[in-house]
């Protein structure tokens, strides 16, 4: 009695520990499964920018062992041209930000969006500079190449090779009879990675009489001034101290002046002037007018917009390595000149998606049919290809 009482003591111990065991290996799996579960549940997302981070990494080698090797230096502003003006800013489109002596010129959003829609065909975004202010004024494309006549532009891009820079140089000079500021700062070559944009903006016009020349610095109209130069002019609003007018041309073209408080845009404040139209307002015989003679140049190089990474929508990362934009005026009693030319070169790594594996080694399904019918003629699942081989 005494020998089973203790052998049923023994093997409760004996239970307990197994008990114990037992609960620890449940444990042990519940925590390998919590593992395995974390591991395989990840969203498509965290992948999907896994991968982008990994074709980011191969794509800034390439550049560094292939694209950079093309590349050359930014010039300096003052190597251009020794009568650039560098206390005028270019501003990218006419809804950037205003600011003191600015100028703009559509030239940067046509060279945009050509490249959006030959090779990005979507908004670009950069992948560490989603907020980038001007990127998203380029993006919303409120200039377009319909927004002005073919006449007065020039548009074109290819692989920037030493041909297509004869070739742009060459149209340039037929269709405007003028050469290029910009195109000396690029680097073409016969084997370039690289692809080139380009556009220019040329236009000539004369005033329907030339005005008298008041001074050194100064045209317009004045007591001695005769009569027709008024044929000239069309007053647009007058208050005293803020006033707009537009100058006449033979060509079409309306050169539009105004004095007054300025909008935050370019084109806001054009929009305030067309607004305050005045009917049947005249310059009459004892008005006056005191324009200055204008005539500079700006460049601006759009730092911020260059060698910075970007998707295609075939998920191909690009890169805009150089930015050029010049824009000059002359404006006198006779008439004046607008000229603005852009080149971008960018690259463009064909980056070879996820490749693809058809593995139909086991557990698949097979169907034979005959061209042109609906229906197959013959079907296997296989689950295990082993039954489905001939045993030798």
């Amino acid at each position: 009695m005494e020998n089973q009482e203790t052998e049923f003591k023994e093997n409760k111990k004996s239970n307990k520990a197994l008990i114990v065991i037992i609960i620890g290996l449940l444990v042990v799996v519940a925590g390998l499964g919590g593992y395995y579960y974390y591991e395989t549940s990840k969203t498509a997302p965290e992948k999907e920018m896994k991968k982008k981070e990994e074709k980011k990494e191969v794509f800034e080698e390439e550049l560094k062992s292939k694209a950079y090797e093309q590349m050359r230096e930014l010039k300096q502003v003052n190597e251009l041209d020794k009568d650039t003006n560098t206390g005028i800013k270019l501003i990218a489109t006419e809804n950037s930000k205003l600011v003191d002596n600015a100028i703009w010129a559509p030239t940067l959003q046509l060279v945009w969006q050509d490249y959006i829609n030959t090779d990005i065909k979507q908004d670009i975004e950069f992948i560490d500079d989603k907020d980038n202010v001007t990127v998203k004024e380029l993006n919303t494309k409120s200039f377009k190449l319909s927004d002005i006549s073919d006449s007065y532009v020039y548009v074109k891009n290819g692989k920037a090779t030493k041909a297509l820079k004869e070739e742009i140089k060459k149209a340039i000079k037929d269709k405007f009879n003028t050469e290029s500021e910009i195109l000396d700062l690029f680097d073409f070559k016969d084997d370039s990675v690289f692809k080139f944009f380009y556009s220019m903006l040329y236009k000539e016009f004369t005033f329907k009489n030339p005005f008298d020349v008041l001074d050194s610095t100064h045209f317009g109209i004045d007591n001695n001034s005769d009569s027709k130069l008024a044929e000239n002019c069309a007053p647009i609003f007058y208050t005293k101290g803020t006033y707009a007018i537009k100058l006449l041309t033979n060509e079409g073209d309306e050169v539009i002046l105004y004095k007054g408080e300025r909008k935050n845009t370019f084109l806001e404040t054009y929009n305030y002037i067309m607004g305050k139209q005045e009917k049947d307002l005249k310059f009459n015989h004892g008005d006056s007018l005191k324009v200055a003679n204008l005539d500079f140049k700006a460049q601006n190089h759009y730092e911020d917009l260059t060698k910075k990474l970007f998707y295609d929508t075939e998920g191909n990362l690009n890169y805009i390595a150089q930015i050029e934009q010049v824009t000059s005026l002359k404006l006198d009693n006779k008439g004046g000149k607008v000229k603005s030319e852009a080149g971008m070169m960018v690259y463009k790594n064909a980056i070879v998606l996820d490749s693809r594996d058809y593995l139909f080694n086991d557990d698949f399904m097979l169907f034979i049919k005959e061209a042109g019918k609906d229906k197959p003629y013959f079907a296997a699942n296989i689950n295990d290809v082993n039954q489905f081989t001939k045993k030798n």
